[in-house]
């Protein structure tokens, strides 16, 4: 029947149909990159928005990925050094454990944004594209921690590091879509909790400065990532290579951070 609270929800159902596809029709490509990226401070320093998963590879910028291809093999060579000049157990496990996140991480990139192909793939690689941001926060605590802090509190800070770390790749893992502020929000705040291990760097200016430079290279970046800038060339280099790019620099300064830290242990 037409009185029927449930014809009534049918009925307007195809309204609203028409209505959510002119709202999501751009009025032109700036204006609706524009709309679409406001209010995505919290979504920051994610490899990729959620819809990019779906998304036909053909249709995003050429050099997308390859800054990190190029990135992880240059991660391995920094392994190998790392672990070359490490000269004592806590050196060398700090060596590993660092190294060897960096070089996950950008594997990880390189095979979801340019080898995985078709949604499923895809989506299951931007979950560990999403959580690698977590491991490598926390990996890069570890050498800190281990060669730089004194006492018993360096291990309740890293404890809760890798817990908070844990908690956030099990977010990505499970609830990809459902809480992206709270997730951005935490790749923010894990990452700027090293600030707690800064009296330790008073001593080592240099040091100190490259883990600072780091660190605001990733937060400059994740911000214009989130307002979608620069754009600069949709068809090959768009504001998510920049993104890429941000990451590269900020961590060279990191990687060269821990050499120091590795090869003076």
């Amino acid at each position: 029947m037409s009185s029927c609270p449930w014809s009534r929800r049918r009925a307007r159902g195809p309204r609203r149909a028409r209505g959510a596809q002119r709202s999501t029709r751009p009025a032109g490509a700036t204006a609706g990159d524009r709309s679409e990226d406001r209010g995505r401070l919290f979504r920051v320093m994610n490899a990729s928005a959620p819809d990019e998963a779906r998304a036909d590879p053909a249709t995003r910028p050429r050099l997308r990925g390859r800054l990190h291809q190029i990135a992880f093999w240059a991660s391995l060579c920094g392994l190998a050094l790392l672990v070359h000049v490490a000269r004592s157990p806590e050196a060398l496990i700090a060596a590993w454990v660092y190294g060897g996140a960096t070089v996950a991480l950008y594997l990880v990139s390189f095979s979801y944004h340019v080898v995985a192909r078709g949604p499923r793939a895809r989506r299951l690689m931007q979950r560990a594209d999403h959580s690698m941001i977590f491991v490598l926060i926390a990996c890069s605590f570890t050498p800190v921690v281990l060669l730089a802090l004194h006492g018993p509190w360096r291990w309740g800070l890293l404890a809760t590091v890798w817990v908070i770390a844990l908690a956030g790749i099990l977010l990505k893992v499970c609830a990809l879509e459902r809480f992206p502020r709270l997730g951005g929000g935490l790749y923010i705040a894990l990452g700027w909790a090293g600030l707690l291990a800064a009296p330790a760097f008073l001593r080592q200016p240099v040091l100190g400065g490259l883990f600072l430079a780091g660190g605001v290279l990733y937060t400059v970046g994740a911000a214009l990532f989130a307002a979608g800038r620069p754009r600069l060339s949709p068809r090959w280099f768009g504001y998510h290579e920049a993104w890429h790019a941000f990451v590269v620099a900020a961590g060279s300064l990191m990687f060269a951070g821990n050499f120091l830290l590795v090869r003076g242990a």
